[in-house]
């Protein structure tokens, strides 16, 4: 099976490993780098690709020929600014790959969400995966939008497609206190 990870530019190490120092984070990406040429060697992974995702002929060119994509590529930040951010990276950008992979018959297509799509629900609500979403900014409307495509593309083409939302992830421990959402949330 091969496999595209698409990312753009560092988001992706910069949003898992946000505590590290440059230093920590260049040896990581090496490391990265290191495992993705042993798994390519081995016929695993064709390729992991940072890319402008809001170049169309470019995300069709990393999703030819692949089984599966997995697109990572948008700014995480629940900040980010709706015009020069938001929407070029996270809803155009998911566009263009999305699309992409599906016009190319990619049996599968995986996308990562947020749960801030949901995060405008009150705090003491256990959003379930059958829940509207209900985004308290533009990254979560932005992520609500993906969530959006990737079911609007399941009744229009071949493809299997998976959005995943991704809650709060770090080494530290949970907050004495923490809101019902935080701990529901919360990855280890």
């Amino acid at each position: 099976m091969s496999v595209a990870i698409l990312h753009h530019g560092e988001y992706v190490i910069a949003s898992i490993q946000s505590d590290l120092s440059d230093r920590e984070v260049m040896a990581l990406r090496d490391d990265l780098a290191n495992r993705v040429g042993e798994q390519r060697a081995r016929g695993l992974i064709v390729d992991v690709a940072a890319l402008d995702v809001t170049d169309l002929d470019a995300c069709r060119a990393a999703v030819d020929g692949v089984d599966a994509v997995v697109h990572l590529a948008a700014d995480p930040s629940p900040t980010a600014d709706f015009v020069t951010s938001v929407l070029p990276l996270n809803i155009a950008g998911t566009w263009n790959v999305v699309t992409a992979a599906a016009a190319a018959e990619v049996a599968r297509i995986v996308v990562a969400s947020s749960a801030q799509a949901v995060a405008g629900y009150p705090l003491d609500v256990q959003v379930r995966e059958v829940d509207q979403p209900r985004p308290a900014n533009d990254y979560g409307a932005g992520k609500a939008f993906a969530e959006a495509l990737c079911a609007s593309l399941a009744v229009r083409s071949s493809s299997s497609l998976l959005s995943v939302r991704i809650g709060h992830f770090a080494e530290q421990r949970l907050p004495t206190g923490a809101s019902l959402r935080d701990r529901m949330g919360w990855l280890s």
